[in-house]
């Protein structure tokens, strides 16, 4: 004897189905957007510290080496960074002060001025004994200077540039040994491809 289903079961059964496969895509999706969201989350957080590393502090100033020293602060070209650093004159035979000759020091990626690691303070504390002035500063983002996104050298050749600027008519420290006739550079890792950025724009340098 056949059997037959009746229509109203089958409109349950339908029912049933239909309902189960809306929570399971209902569930589908927001596991999706949990998933979306905790990927964006990480991402944003790995990119922030891959361009906002930690500042590092500086570990000693040139005193340390009995050195004289002021601090300055300059603003870089264009977007007007406020930076900080030390204007180190130089020393000639005799004890006597000079600027003449002036070194701008450019550290590297997620290091500042004082550099242990690259040796840089104890570097221009050398070239300023041998009678070479040097303008040591920490680019943005490093040292003292204000926090910034890493931008390997496209923002960075601001910073080298005000330091330009600020030996050619910014307020020294020691107005006495003049301004410097010669402006050079010392780059380290970063701070070497900064540095010939920021040359390329400035016959000064």
């Amino acid at each position: 004897m056949a059997t037959h289903s009746s229509p109203n079961f089958l409109s349950f059964r339908e029912k049933s189905s239909a309902r189960r496969a809306r929570r399971i895509v209902a569930a589908f999706l927001v596991l999706s957007a949990v998933l979306t969201s905790a990927y964006t989350a990480l991402s944003l957080y790995i990119a922030t510290q891959l361009v906002y590393a930690p500042q590092q502090p500086l570990y000693a100033t040139p005193a340390l080496f009995g050195m004289q020293f002021h601090r300055i602060t300059f603003p870089s070209r264009e977007d007007h960074v406020l930076l900080r650093g030390w204007f180190i004159p130089g020393v000639l035979p005799g004890g006597h002060l000079t600027a003449q000759r002036t070194i701008i020091m450019v550290h590297g990626d997620r290091t500042n001025r004082a550099d242990q690691g690259a040796g840089l303070l104890k570097l221009s504390v050398a070239f300023a004994q041998h009678g070479f002035a040097v303008l040591a500063f920490d680019m943005r983002g490093a040292g003292e200077s204000p926090p910034a996104p890493l931008s390997l050298g496209y923002f960075e050749q601001r910073d080298v540039l005000g330091a330009a600027d600020f030996l050619r008519s910014g307020q020294l420290p020691y107005p006495e040994l003049g301004r410097p006739r010669v402006i050079a550079g010392w780059g380290v890792s970063l701070g070497a491809v900064t540095l010939l950025l920021a040359a390329a724009k400035e016959p000064a340098i």
